[in-house]
């Protein structure tokens, strides 16, 4: 397969680069065409040679009418080498999703993961920097925040959203149930309400439930059936509540939501 930076946010082509470099079979240069960000094997001298010569060559190209070789795009997958060393940025609402479990503000991430507060706004709502947008990702990871979603090479990440890490079940929950982060109630109406990026305004004017209510729901008071309307209002909207339950504790793990498609 072949492949085209141009599919990559701002600093990802580069980041691409680096790693296309530590491949043995490319040859021992790259270059890149600039307007377009393609990758081109450089073939030939070293580069002092081709300054001493090009004066020259741009006669006899000139007058043979020689055309520059068409540029061609690298083959990066290397028999799936590379695929293991490349790393997707997270979508937006991920990062709000993760910012909502964690129940931290946007000031609190800034001070944390040290960035300002005008970049977690932009990395939350637009697509951002390819290494600071990581930076937040591993930030969060650090916290014990999964980031979760289906990709490929060349398409978008479907299914994006965040949980906090856990194992697949209670049978591998093993002895040592600290090590994992656990919450009384099982939905996280915060996260879904980030991923959908509403506010409680927003959301108690399509639901017909009160701010008040929104509030102690999102903080975890299990109200039957003010609960049950909310969940079904985040699933309408194509939002996957994560997480299950351990019945010996009654606590939950991995606790998150994701798009359902």
């Amino acid at each position: 397969m072949k492949h085209d930076l141009r599919r990559y946010p701002d600093n990802a082509a580069m980041n691409v680069l680096k790693i296309i470099c530590k491949a043995s079979q490319l040859p021992r240069q790259l270059t890149i065409d600039a307007p377009t960000t393609r990758i081109t094997p450089a073939h030939g001298p070293p580069e002092s040679l081709w300054l001493f010569f090009y004066p020259y060559w741009l006669f006899i190209a000139a007058a043979l009418d020689i055309k520059r070789p068409q540029i061609e795009f690298v083959d990066i997958y290397f028999a799936n080498r590379l695929v293991n060393e490349m790393r997707l940025p997270a979508p937006p609402e991920t990062l709000r999703v993760a910012r909502a479990l964690t129940a931290l503000t946007q000031q609190k991430v800034a001070v944390l993961a040290e960035v300002t507060r005008r970049y977690i706004s932009n990395a939350e709502t637009s697509q951002s920097m390819f290494d600071l947008n990581l930076q937040l990702v591993d930030f969060y990871v650090t916290l014990g925040i999964e980031f979760v979603g289906q990709a490929s090479i060349g398409t978008k990440v479907s299914r994006a959203g965040a949980r906090w890490l856990a194992p697949d079940g209670p049978a591998h929950l093993g002895h040592d149930r600290g090590q994992f982060h656990n919450e009384r109630f099982g939905i996280s109406f915060r996260a879904a309400r980030a991923l959908l990026n509403q506010s409680l305004n927003e959301v108690a004017a399509e639901t017909g439930l009160t701010i008040a209510a929104l509030k102690g729901l999102e903080t975890g008071h299990d109200w039957v059936a003010s609960s049950k309307a909310l969940q079904n209002y985040y699933e309408q909207n194509r939002v996957e509540f994560l997480g299950w339950s351990d019945a010996s504790t009654r606590l939950f793990y991995g606790v998150g939501v994701r798009w359902i498609d």
